[in-house]
Protein backbone atom coordinates (compact mmCIF):
# COMPACT_ATOMS: atom_id res chain seq x y z
CA UNK A 1 0.00 0.00 0.00
CA UNK A 2 1.31 3.45 -0.91
CA UNK A 3 0.50 6.34 1.38
CA UNK A 4 1.41 8.91 -1.28
CA UNK A 5 -0.35 12.19 -0.69
CA UNK A 6 1.36 14.56 -3.09
CA UNK A 7 4.28 14.99 -5.45
CA UNK A 8 5.58 18.49 -6.10
CA UNK A 9 8.62 19.44 -8.17
CA UNK A 10 10.60 16.29 -7.51
CA UNK A 11 9.51 15.97 -3.87
CA UNK A 12 7.29 13.14 -2.73
CA UNK A 13 5.31 13.34 0.50
CA UNK A 14 4.68 9.97 2.09
CA UNK A 15 1.85 9.84 4.62
CA UNK A 16 2.56 7.78 7.72
CA UNK A 17 0.09 5.26 9.08
CA UNK A 18 -1.96 6.81 11.91
CA UNK A 19 -0.65 6.41 15.44
CA UNK A 20 2.93 5.56 14.46
CA UNK A 21 5.30 8.29 15.66
CA UNK A 22 8.11 5.73 15.90
CA UNK A 23 8.01 5.46 12.10
CA UNK A 24 8.41 9.20 11.61
CA UNK A 25 12.07 10.05 10.90
CA UNK A 26 11.51 13.55 12.32
CA UNK A 27 10.78 12.00 15.71
CA UNK A 28 14.37 10.72 15.84
CA UNK A 29 15.65 14.26 15.35
CA UNK A 30 13.30 15.56 18.05
CA UNK A 31 14.55 12.85 20.41
CA UNK A 32 18.13 13.96 19.70
CA UNK A 33 17.21 17.60 20.38
CA UNK A 34 15.55 16.63 23.66
CA UNK A 35 18.76 14.87 24.65
CA UNK A 36 20.79 17.98 23.86
CA UNK A 37 18.51 20.28 25.83
CA UNK A 38 17.53 18.02 28.74
CA UNK A 39 17.78 19.73 32.12
CA UNK A 40 19.05 22.93 30.52
CA UNK A 41 18.06 26.47 31.42
CA UNK A 42 18.42 29.44 29.10
CA UNK A 43 17.60 33.04 29.85
CA UNK A 44 16.81 33.70 26.18
CA UNK A 45 15.52 31.51 23.39
CA UNK A 46 18.48 32.47 21.20
CA UNK A 47 20.83 30.70 23.62
CA UNK A 48 18.76 27.51 23.46
CA UNK A 49 18.65 27.71 19.66
CA UNK A 50 22.44 28.03 19.61
CA UNK A 51 22.79 24.88 21.72
CA UNK A 52 20.45 22.95 19.41
CA UNK A 53 22.20 24.20 16.26
CA UNK A 54 25.59 23.19 17.64
CA UNK A 55 24.27 19.74 18.54
CA UNK A 56 22.78 19.24 15.08
CA UNK A 57 25.91 20.63 13.40
CA UNK A 58 27.86 17.71 14.86
CA UNK A 59 25.86 15.45 12.54
CA UNK A 60 26.93 17.32 9.39
CA UNK A 61 30.14 15.34 8.76
CA UNK A 62 28.24 12.09 9.27
CA UNK A 63 25.80 12.41 6.36
CA UNK A 64 25.74 8.70 5.59
CA UNK A 65 25.05 7.81 9.23
CA UNK A 66 22.22 10.33 9.38
CA UNK A 67 20.79 9.04 6.12
CA UNK A 68 20.89 5.47 7.38
CA UNK A 69 19.22 6.51 10.63
CA UNK A 70 16.44 8.54 9.00
CA UNK A 71 15.84 6.74 5.70
CA UNK A 72 13.89 3.72 6.87
CA UNK A 73 13.69 0.99 4.25
CA UNK A 74 9.89 1.23 4.21
CA UNK A 75 10.06 4.97 3.47
CA UNK A 76 12.44 4.42 0.56
CA UNK A 77 10.21 1.59 -0.68
CA UNK A 78 7.14 3.83 -0.55
CA UNK A 79 8.92 6.52 -2.55
CA UNK A 80 10.17 4.06 -5.16
CA UNK A 81 6.70 2.54 -5.45
CA UNK A 82 5.08 5.96 -5.82
CA UNK A 83 7.56 7.18 -8.42
CA UNK A 84 7.41 4.08 -10.61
Amino acid sequence: MVYLTTSVEGMVAVELPPGSPELNPAELIVRHIRGITANGWWEEIEAKVAVIEEGLRKWAPEKESVREMLAFAWVLGQIEEAVI
